[in-house]
């Protein structure tokens, strides 16, 4: 007998930049996220996959890829 590997189906998390928004918030794009953080090899926009939300596929250097939706920000 198989049984399904629990997952979760969101992640909500939220962070602080102590720096100036003019400075940073071309930075902080979920499509633009390789350019700082190492981990990442890449990060690409998925077109076409929601007419609400923007959905990016990141893939990192360990091979991992996730489709991340950015559903709001502030």
């Amino acid at each position: 007998m198989t049984t399904a590997i629990p997952t979760s189906t969101s992640v909500i998390e939220s962070s602080v930049i102590p720096a100036p928004l003019a400075q940073v918030w071309h930075l902080i794009k979920l499509q633009d996220f390789h350019q700082f953080w190492t981990k990442l090899s890449k990060s690409e926009e998925v077109k076409g996959a929601s007419p609400e939300t923007d959905v990016v596929k990141w893939t990192f250097k360990d091979g991992t890829v996730l489709d991340v939706k950015q559903e709001e920000h502030s």
